[in-house]
Order: C-alpha cells, then structure tokens, then sequence
C-alpha cells in the first residue's frame, strides 16, 4: 500500500536573482524520501523569496497528501518517469506554476502532486511568467529531474527521487556568452545526452555581437552537483556564425542511435541596419554530433532545409528522424513528410490527408504539441498534434497512426473536448454558441505512459487556463488525459484534472 502523509511544504525558497541560491531537501534525489544528506556539508537556510516587478521568485515545493509509491534508479531513466516506479508522471507549467502529478495504474493521482509557484516577473503580463520545463537525469543518480527555465534566463533543476521531485537547486550556468531571454521568453536552449555518459547535459543559446567571429551557445555538462548547481565541465561551441546573425532556435535527437544526441542551432538574421521590416529569415544553420567528448562541428547548411522538421523516432528503430507534420484550416488538410536523414534534402513527398474528422470551421489553422510514440500499442509509432485555433479557438487534437506508413487512405482521430465519454463540464453552455469556450485544446509532449498499460496516453491543456462560460464565471481548466488503446484515444476512459484538485485554483 501507499504510505499516506500529511500536507507538506518542503522548506525551500530560492530567490532567482541570486547566486546559485537554494536547497537540497532531505532525500531529494534518491532513497525512499527519508532523512539523507546529499552531499558533504549540510545545506545553508534558504533565502526567502523577495519578488519584484523584474525579478522572478520561487516558492516552497508544496506536496500533496499523499506520496507515491517508493520507485528505483534506473542506468537509463524513463524519460517520463521522475521516481523510478515503472508510471509516467504528468508534469506542467502555467502563468505562475509548475506542477507534477504522478501516475499510477489508475493514471495520474492528484493526490500524490509536488506544486511550485513561481511569482514575479511582469504583473499582468502571463506570457511573461510562463516557466519552460525539460526533463533529464541531470544528477546522474538514475532518476529523471526536471530543468525550469523562466524568462529572467535562470534554470532551476528540481531533483527526482524514489519518492519523486523532493528539491531545488539553481544551476551555475550564467555566463557573459549566454544569450539572453528578454521579458517574452523565447527559446531557451536543449537538454539531452551530447556525450553518452548517462547524464543530463545543458545547451544554451549563444550571444552575438554582431561580427562573423561568435559562439553558437554553451553546453554545460552534467552530471550537475546537487548542492551547488555546477556542471561537471563546460564548453563554449565557438567559430565562424552567418555574419548579421543571432542564434535564436535548436534542436537535440540521437539521429544515429548511438546514445549520444546530436544538436541543431538556428540562426536569424539581426537586422542590423535597423530597417524594421520584420524580416527574421534564417542566415544558416550549424549541425553538432554527439561524441564521447562532447559535441563536434559536423555540417553547416546557408537555408537549412535539409534540417527543417521535428525530430523523432519515426519508424520505431531506436533512432530520430525528421519528420514535418502541417495542418492548413482553410483547406482542412494535413500534410506529413518524413525526412530519414537529417542534414540531407529529403526526396520524399508530402503525404497529404484529406476528409479530416471533427472540424467545422475553416479558421484557423496552426499546429502546435507535435509528438511521436506508439499510442495504440502495435509497435508502430503514432503522430500527435493539436490544432489549437480551429472550431472557433474550441481546438482539436488529432492522432494519426503509423506515421512512418501514412498514406492519403490513412484516417486520423481527431479528439476535442466534447468528443464522447471526455471527463469535465466542458461542454458548449447552450444555443450551440462556444464564443465564450475556448479552450484552444493543446497536447503537451511528451507522450507518456502513465497507467502502466504499455500504451503512450496524451496529456493536453487548455491554451486558455481561465476562460469564462456564457454566465461570466471563471472556470479554471487543469489537464486532460486521454489513455492510449488499439483503437486510438479512449475519450471514455480519459481524466480531467482540475487545478481546484491541486490547489491552484
């Protein structure tokens, strides 16, 4: 059985704007929870937050009532997993929080929840304090961590045990070539394995200053000290960069499968003539291959076509491709395209499918929550994605399956939220008008198993975390999850978690 524990409020408060400030809460990162140091020296008092207008705080990890149960360190963690106990673990980030549900063979237990607020920034503004999260064993214990970015630019790895995410420490990761985030946030970098040593390493996008001599970004190496935030090592991805450039965007996938990821780094154009005209089209773009050393120049493309689309495990083979997955509203297509060889031009065609279920608008188009992974359970990866604007800003989330097979015979599901059997009042509140509903239905990647069953579940949120029904009230939205089975999302087998569940609300 489950041991079943009081409310607890971890004693640990880090202000941001300090020097790798914060703490290791007893058994943080391994164990079942009970009282261990972590580390020689015990860990100093933490600093209370002190929120301004600029600067961003975060505040105690508050748990839930109960724990989950007691899971073991792994030589190569589940990516999903964050206590080792064989369930995926949901976790979010909203305007001001970060919040961790943790499955079990029932799916994710609201009960069993580690919360973090995270305050300050720009009042009123939430796109400001929207926190950015990856996950990776950055400690190298065996436990899966997650890594907060917030748009100050600090990053904050909030350490997974045996009985899940118990501590905080800022990473030691600042440093002059860094670019910085700036009050929107923007792309903060990658997190995987560049050198295959099992542990956790930090890209961050690099500074430009204008000249042809510049850093494509840092990569910090883990494993990371647990009570000071420090990498084990550092390396700064210098040499020539497209002239008038700034990285902006990267990616990070094991393409060769030898379990060191490789990294794709993006660069725009500066505008440094100061014209104004908005033109941010891409200067080149530089390919890194994983090694045991670290990350290698491989091949630099002027346009980088042949490294457009999102990586992942297409065919099911252990390695990444690219793949490119579009919807258009207006024509109510979706067009998907594989590219087996990154850094290679694909000769492959698009693959176009027509007479898409569950649209009854034609605007607007977008696609957003992109990822792969076998949702039915045949062995075949699927493709997830969500159309968040269509049907009135309502949104969808279509699976289409076997996407390494598709063909324009393929039929995709498409899910919403008043699909049948969906769990929540989230229905249109009368006179068939949803203007006041929109929930602009996001998947979140990862694809994650958190049942057990062996199927990968989709987790999606609402683009809109309030929103208001036709009354005026406030209704306060959480995460859905919709279970994998053979015959696609079980809508009737899905689970509404509320943020009134996790003391959000």
């Amino acid at each position: 059985m489950r041991a079943t524990r009081g409310a607890v409020l971890v004693a640990c408060a880090v202000l941001l704007g300090a020097a790798a400030t914060g703490c290791d809460t007893a058994g943080g990162g391994s164990g079942d929870g009970g009282s261990r140091a972590t580390g020689p020296g015990a860990p100093s008092a933490p600093t209370p937050p002190n929120a301004t207008s600029t600067g961003f705080t975060l505040g105690a990890l508050a748990q839930g009532p109960d724990r989950p149960a007691a899971g073991q360190p792994q030589d190569r963690p589940r990516e999903g997993d964050l206590n080792g106990d064989g369930y995926d673990d949901v976790a979010l980030a909203r305007p001001g929080a970060v919040y961790v549900v943790y499955g079990s063979a029932g799916g994710p237990d609201p009960r069993t929840r580690t919360t973090l607020a995270v305050g300050g920034g720009h009042p009123g503004r939430d796109a400001d304090n929207m926190p950015r999260l990856h996950r990776a064993d950055l400690d190298g214990d065996g436990f899966t961590d997650l890594l907060v970015t917030v748009n100050d630019g600090k990053q904050y790895a909030l350490w997974g045990g045996a009985r899940g995410i118990t501590g905080i420490r800022q990473l030691a990761v600042s440093g002059e070539a860094l670019r910085e985030l700036g009050p929107a946030g923007g792309d903060s970098g990658s997190v995987a394995d560049f050198d295959g040593d099992g542990s956790g390493d930090v890209f961050r996008l690099g500074r430009s200053d204008g000249s042809s001599a510049g850093s494509a970004g840092v990569v910090f190496h883990g494993p990371f000290d647990r009570r000071t935030g420090k990498p084990a090592r550092q390396a700064e991805l210098t040499g020539p960069v497209p002239a008038d450039s700034a990285p902006y965007q990267s990616t990070s996938e094991d393409y060769d499968g030898d379990g060191r990821a490789e990294l794709t780094v993006w660069f725009e154009w500066t505008d440094p003539d100061s014209e104004g005209d908005g033109d941010l089209s891409v200067r080149g773009v530089h390919h890194f291959r994983g090694t045991a050393r670290g990350l290698v120049r491989a091949q630099e493309s002027e346009q980088g076509e042949e490294f457009a689309g999102h990586p992942g495990d297409v065919d099911g083979d252990g390695d990444d491709e690219l793949y490119k997955a579009t919807f258009s509203a207006y024509d109510q297509k979706i067009a998907v395209s594989v590219n087996s060889a990154p850094g290679k031009a694909s000769s492959a065609s698009p693959v176009t499918l027509t007479d898409l279920p569950g649209l009854n608008s034609r605007c607007c188009g977008g696609t957003e929550g992109r990822a792969v992974g076998d949702v039915t359970g045949d062995g075949r990866p699927d493709l997830v994605l969500s159309a968040p604007a269509i049907n009135s800003a309502h949104g969808l989330v279509f699976l289409i399956p076997d996407i390494a097979r598709v063909t324009p015979a393929t039929k995709p599901q498409a899910v919403d939220l008043e699909s049948t059997g969906v769990d929540g009042d989230n229905r249109d509140p009368g006179a068939g008008d949803k203007q006041y509903i929109r929930h602009r239905l996001i998947s979140k990647p990862p694809l994650l198993d958190v049942n057990g069953d062996g199927r990968l579940d989709v987790v999606a949120a609402s683009g809109n975390q309030r929103s208001e029904d036709g009354s005026g009230t406030r209704r306060t939205r959480g995460f859905w999850v919709f279970p994998g089975s053979p015959e696609g999302l079980d809508t009737k087998a899905s689970r509404h978690v509320t943020e009134e569940e996790l003391d959000l609300g």
